[in-house]
């Protein structure tokens, strides 16, 4: 059954609203993904504080148009258009929809969009094997942390040389 204009002026309302200030959307054709391993996908995505949604490509250039990225053409995507997206971390969504694709040969990532720059399907997959920011902060703190701690350990290794020493000395 067709959708009314206020039916789709409230989908259209809702979507502008949830990608306001979104951080990364990764366009991801469903075809062929049965609904249990649609549900499987959104879970997955909610476990990483990220979302997912169906909606007609028509009523999405809509709402990108809204939102400011107006210049992304979803007519050249091909299939049934779902869209990952979070608020929070901008590599996430594509993160999980490459590693969900891993396992669902029937889920096609299309592209994507990251701070306002359309992506083709092969920078998005370039992109999902980066660390995440987490993983970035955590290598980075490691690397600082290193040279203390190394120094740490040669001055521990010189006071129980002399430790030795001196209780050798007394017996």
């Amino acid at each position: 059954m067709a959708k009314t204009h206020q039916q789709k002026e409230g989908i259209i309302n809702k979507l502008e609203e949830d990608l306001k200030g979104v951080k990364s959307l990764v366009f991801i054709d469903y075809y062929g993904l049965k609904v249990r391993e649609i549900e499987e996908l959104k879970k997955k995505l909610k476990e990483k504080s990220c979302k997912y949604v169906v909606a007609k490509k028509t009523l999405l250039n809509i709402v990108l148009e809204k939102i400011g990225l107006g210049h992304v053409d979803l007519t050249k995507l091909e299939g049934g258009l779902g869209l990952a997206y979070s608020l929070e971390d901008e590599i996430m969504p594509i993160k999980v929809a490459f590693d969900f694709a891993k396992t669902h040969e029937a889920l096609n990532v299309r592209g994507g969009v990251l701070n306002e720059d359309f992506l083709e399907a092969e920078d998005a997959k370039a992109l999902s094997v980066l660390p995440t920011r987490q993983e970035l902060i955590a290598k980075l703190l490691g690397t600082i942390k290193a040279p203390i701690s190394n120094l740490t350990y040669v001055l521990k290794g010189n006071l129980k040389g002399l430790v030795y020493i001196l209780s050798n000395i007394n017996h």
